[in-house]
């Protein structure tokens, strides 16, 4: 895990690696055996974030009535990185979203 990653949680708990993409991990619920359940694994598609970069994490209704998962970081340094997906699985989209100086 990078040493300056923020984590967050939904269903999933999020955190950045090394190599500065972020992953998401099952985590078994169990008491004093909590932990990971590592075949539930997965990246979050789309470019690494920077080094350190905060992460939030939120979930959404769609207009389907189900639910998105939304992450967000930065990639750049003067932008938002949205990724977006369905709550459970699904593949990823994304938006970049440039934050104007002021």
């Amino acid at each position: 895990m990078n040493p300056a990653t923020s984590l967050g949680y939904t269903n999933y708990f999020y955190a950045q690696m090394e190599n500065n993409e972020i992953n998401g991990y099952n985590i078994s619920w169990d008491a004093e055996n909590t932990s990971f359940v590592d075949k539930d694994m997965f990246t979050v598609g789309g470019d690494p974030g920077l080094s350190g970069t905060h992460l939030s994490v939120t979930a959404l209704p769609n207009q389907s009535g189900g639910d998105d998962i939304n992450v967000f970081y930065q990639t750049v340094g003067d932008d938002v990185t949205e990724y977006t997906r369905d709550l459970k699985v699904g593949q990823w989209s994304g938006v970049n979203i440039r934050i104007p100086d002021v």
